[in-house]
């Protein structure tokens, strides 16, 4: 079941960027290389060896969204300044 949502997302993420192309920036589209090589290097491990990653990148992932809510409502609570 998941690999098969895998494989959609994969295959939806290609049509997008076949579509919409990748713009002028490619670490993002390096960013999601990587994303998505993860997972797969995931699936070659075996359930009893991912416990202490799966703790490790659980905090890691609560820690980045912490910090990324606490700069958005920092730019929500700024002052727009207008150009005139």
């Amino acid at each position: 079941m998941r690999d098969g949502l895998f494989v959609a997302f994969v295959v939806t993420v290609g049509v997008s960027l076949s579509i919409n192309g990748h713009g002028s920036d490619l670490n993002e589209l390096a960013l999601l290389v990587i994303t998505l090589g993860g997972y797969l290097a995931g699936r070659l491990c075996g359930e009893r060896e991912t416990g202490g990653e799966m703790i490790i990148g659980s905090a890691v992932v609560a820690a980045g969204a912490l910090v990324t809510l606490v700069a958005l409502v920092e730019q929500w609570l700024a002052p727009v300044k207008c150009a005139k």
